[in-house]
């Protein structure tokens, strides 16, 4: 018996790699009971995306809403996962998300049952234990960094999505290499385009930013990137969009590029994603070591070539599939590159990126990372 829980996300958070996540276990360990407790909510989230493998079982579980660290958040998630083991004695519990106080439920839980195993999957909240911290001691005793310290028993392992991530965990010296496992963030079966579609002919090219927009991911500097270009012969060549929200007020935007008020449905966003030809990663370099890039894995699995700084998610991939898209060191070469005179149109270039990114998707389907998840779990 595998439990599959997920203690921080009440609504649609987290939904989608969840899904493939839940569909990869079943895929490692067929034949294998495996319960999933989550909200109903959450599950009717996750189920957009593809029913729940066969045989999965269900249970209804409490989770608070977001908001700050503090005792009555861990013990909502120590009570959750008991609730969830008293239907099932299981061999091994995948916690989907974290927070500080998961790790502190997760030792918790691993010192009242003598044999199971815990793996917690780490999102971009992985910076927390690395980065600034708190003076204040009521703080510390119960921050992040304390969870991961708290955490360190032979019977809990950190799952990371990205191999650059447990590169930078490693090297930060965050989480003992022993207890680190890479599942490489997985993508849904059911959103993968498999149809080819060729950079643009006979229109502009369209070039997109794509998700939240905040400056840490290089927002203003695709609005200053619009409005240089707007000022050049070459704009013509090009269209550019937004497809996200904004998360942090840009005033800059105005009459350069229309600001959604609300992120779109998920099924709207692909499907708008699909009518462009290349996105826009102007990422802070530094700002990405930690997390995996959602905006990235929407470009493997719709196939849509990058223009990009020269980030580690990027170059990663890269190196293990062949090129995927244009990368440069700043953006004074991208707005260089845009105004050349062939500029980003080569076709066969757009192909060959087209090659690397469907081989990329390829390995990132839940049976793609099945055997990996295989090797973890055991049997």
């Amino acid at each position: 018996m595998i439990i599959i829980i997920e203690p921080t996300y009440a609504r649609h958070d987290h939904a989608a790699v969840n899904a493939a996540l839940i569909q990869a276990v079943a895929l490692a360990c067929p034949g294998e009971e495996i319960l999933f407790a989550a909200t109903a909510l959450h599950r009717g989230f996750v189920e957009q995306f593809g029913p729940l493998p066969p045989g999965t079982q269900f249970c209804g579980i409490d989770v608070l809403p977001p908001g700050g660290v503090h005792l009555r958040r861990f013990m909502a998630q120590w009570r959750a996962i008991r609730l969830a083991m008293r239907r099932k004695r299981p061999r091994a519990i995948i916690l989907l998300s974290s927070g500080p106080e998961t790790f502190f439920a997760a030792r918790a839980i691993v010192t009242e049952f003598a044999t199971v195993k815990l793996f917690v999957v780490l999102h971009g909240n992985l910076i927390d234990g690395t980065g600034w911290r708190s003076r204040d001691p009521r703080h510390r005793l119960f921050d992040y960094r304390s969870g991961l310290a708290v955490a360190r028993h032979p019977r809990i392992r950190m799952v990371v999505l990205e191999d650059y991530i447990r590169t930078a965990v490693i090297t930060l010296g965050a989480i003992p290499v022993a207890s680190l496992s890479t599942w490489p963030h997985p993508l849904n079966s059911s959103e993968i385009d498999e149809r080819d579609r060729p950079v643009a002919v006979g229109r502009p090219i369209r070039i997109a930013f794509v998700g939240a927009a905040s400056r840490s991911k290089g927002f203003d500097k695709f609005v200053a990137l619009i409005r240089v270009i707007a000022g050049h012969p070459a704009a013509a060549r090009y269209e550019f969009r937004f497809i996200g929200a904004p998360i942090e007020p840009f005033p800059e935007a105005a009459g350069i590029i229309a600001l959604p008020a609300e992120p779109l449905p998920r099924d709207r966003f692909i499907a708008e994603l699909r009518d462009i030809d290349y996105v826009m990663l102007p990422f802070a370099t530094d700002s990405y070591e930690l997390t995996a890039s959602g905006s990235l894995l929407d470009c493997v699995s719709q196939a849509k070539p990058v223009i990009s700084l020269d980030i580690a998610a990027v170059r990663t991939m890269a190196d293990q599939f062949g090129d995927i898209g244009y990368v440069r060191s700043s953006m004074t070469e991208i707005e260089t590159l845009l105004k050349s005179e062939h500029g980003i149109a080569d076709p066969g270039l757009y192909r060959a990126f087209q090659t690397s990114l469907r081989a990329i998707c390829a390995s990132r389907t839940p049976a793609g990372i099945a055997p990996l998840v295989r090797r973890d779990l055991g049997s």
